[in-house]
């Protein structure tokens, strides 16, 4: 699926068109009068273009309540044409909420059939809210999806639920990849879910039916801590960045190099680094970043982006103003205000050959810290980059971004906000990394260290678990 991001900021007029075009089956029997379903679409549509999201949520709820196939097509419709993950998220919670026997037959049809992988996606959201078999059944043929990031979310979706019905589809997909791509992101997801599911742990898809079959029947799924470890389901060597292995065979990684990355932290060499190597943060980033790349096996494709930020004093609140020319919205150009704060090694993914591996080297020794940090900006770079699902992200600190339309400073919750907009429907894999000496103790693989002070983040480690959490990743805090 190419630029689904993109689509979803189809024009409000295509949306007429395509909702007009929109008609009750003729077997159908809605709840609500033709008149009124056709009058609540169209109060729908002028609260979109409105921009009014709350009147507009309100409509789509209204519109749930004819509990039917036609409502699902409708309100699906509207919510993947809109950036707002607050119609996203009425829409997920409508649609999963409609009981009839005629809105589940045509949900779980629909997330097969439907001819827009975005529209795909949401329903894929809305079975994973229900408990019921038949959504079961529809989570369980979403997997194997012909489009990527459709079967990602049904993976995701299947692990969340612990679906012994889905088992089989898990199991197929390790059966299709484990000779032609063992180090893909959907293999990895296959195997963790599988794992999640039955508590098992096997490197071959034919050691799972062998488990699986003699006991599908009656299996309930695993609780607690009585999953065995995965490590070693997998014939490949993953590399390592920071102790951590690397999920996938097409990533970006993303690195704060602002300016608080020439600090030092206290303490001795980690286990991953040489002894006596420098402490200074941005030298220990580079020589990690320069190890990784180096172990990348050659069906791996990277790209690397290097990021950090510029604002002027003043502003709203304090919070900085963005150089004279920039653009009110859309993707920030790398350039701004003559200050470079973006770099990418390649604008697309590229194999990770012995001729790649020695210009990366170069690239990376030639990165220095400077200026804020434009997290969110970056990620939405990461994001852009062809056929990539997963993004390794590093920072330091906290964004430093502004609302280039308020002027105002941009809250932590209102970057992972933004961040799953942009990523609902990539799916793409977030892992994150942080020098985070105030958080204390180690946080790896996804791992939950306390809560939040006060509604707000008490640490950067606090926020980069959210963001990698909310975005099907793990966070490794650096010591």
């Amino acid at each position: 699926m190419r630029h689904a991001a993109q689509q979803a900021g189809r024009s409000l007029a295509a949306l007429l068109v395509s909702l007009a075009c929109v008609a009750a089956p003729a077997a159908a029997r809605p709840a609500l009068p033709n008149k009124e379903f056709n009058d609540l679409k169209k109060e729908a549509l002028k609260a979109a273009q409105r921009g009014d999201m709350s009147e507009l949520a309100s409509k789509l709820r209204e519109l749930g309540r004819d509990d039917s196939d036609r409502a699902i097509e409708a309100i699906a419709s509207i919510a993947v044409r809109l950036p707002d993950m607050q119609i996203y998220n009425a829409a997920r919670d409508v649609i999963a909420g409609m009981r009839s026997d005629e809105a589940t037959a045509g949900l779980v049809a629909l997330v097969s059939k439907d001819k827009n992988p975005m529209v795909r996606i949401l329903l894929v959201d809305a079975l994973a809210q229900r408990d019921d078999e038949a959504s079961a059944g529809g989570i369980a043929a979403a997997i194997g999806d012909r489009t990527e990031e459709v079967s990602r979310a049904a993976i995701q979706a299947a692990r969340k639920r612990k679906l012994t019905a889905a088992v089989d589809a898990l199991i197929d997909v390790v059966a299709k990849l484990e000779a032609k791509d063992d180090g893909s992101l959907l293999i990895t997801l296959a195997r963790e879910a599988l794992n999640e599911i039955t508590g098992e742990a096997f490197a071959k898809a034919a050691d799972w039916r062998n488990f699986w079959e003699p006991r599908k029947a009656t299996f309930r799924p695993v609780t607690g801590g009585q999953k065995k470890d995965l490590a070693g389901t997998s014939e490949r060597k993953r590399p390592v960045f920071f102790g951590s292995e690397i999920k996938s065979n097409r990533v970006v990684f993303v690195i704060d190099a602002s300016g608080s990355m020439e600090a030092a932290d206290p303490g001795t060499a980690s286990s991953s680094e040489a002894a006596g190597a420098s402490r200074v943060r941005m030298e220990r980033a580079k020589q990690q970043l320069a190890q990784v790349v180096a172990a990348l096996p050659d069906d791996v494709r990277f790209t690397i982006v290097s990021y950090s930020g510029i604002l002027y004093q003043g502003g709203a609140g304090g919070a900085g103003t963005l150089p004279p020319g920039t653009p009110q919205d859309g993707p920030l150009p790398p350039t701004i205000g003559g200050f470079e704060w973006l770099k990418v090694f390649k604008p697309r993914l590229t194999p990770a050959n012995a001729r790649t591996k020695a210009e990366a080297a170069e690239w990376i020794s030639q990165l220095k810290a400077n200026g804020t940090t434009f997290t969110l900006q970056a990620i939405r770079a990461a994001l852009e980059i062809d056929g990539a699902d997963t993004i390794v992200l590093l920072s330091d600190g906290m964004p430093t971004e502004i609302d280039r339309k308020t002027g105002e400073g941009l809250t932590p919750e209102k970057v992972l906000e933004e961040v799953t907009a942009l990523n609902r429907f990539r799916r793409m894999r977030i892992d994150t990394f942080g020098f985070d000496p105030a958080s204390g103790g180690a946080v790896n693989a996804g791992g939950s260290r306390g809560g939040r002070r006060g509604g707000g983040f008490a640490s950067l480690g606090q926020f980069m678990q959210d963001l990698a959490e909310q975005n099907g990743g793990g966070y490794t805090q650096i010591p």
